[in-house]
């Protein structure tokens, strides 16, 4: 059979409990929200970047002709490569409307 907690083991939880959001904030937790910050303007800086150069070289290999006549080649990867611009643009969209859930 399981004891009952004795008092001192009650206090030191109570006193536990009470001092758990009095204590310092180490600095590693005051960095976290600068550095989040940093890297989500890197990311919306980036992004548009991506995506410009993501169409440039979809324009090269569909419309300029560029790497010759159209193959089915420049079609698959030009269709793969437009898949992944949709994707770009809906991550820089969702970067720079919405704040982070967390």
């Amino acid at each position: 059979m399981l004891d009952a907690p004795d008092e001192t083991t009650r206090q030191g939880l109570a006193r536990s409990d009470a001092t758990i959001d009095d204590g310092p904030v180490p600095p590693e937790a005051q960095r976290s929200g600068s550095n989040a910050r940093l890297w989500r303007w890197i990311l919306r800086l980036t992004l548009p970047l991506l995506i410009l150069l993501s169409s440039l070289v979809l324009y090269w290999i569909w419309f300029d002709n560029l790497y010759g006549a159209a193959s089915w080649w420049n079609i698959i990867g030009g269709i793969a490569l437009a898949a992944g611009v949709v994707v770009l643009v809906l991550w820089a969209f969702a970067s720079w409307c919405f704040n982070d859930v967390s």
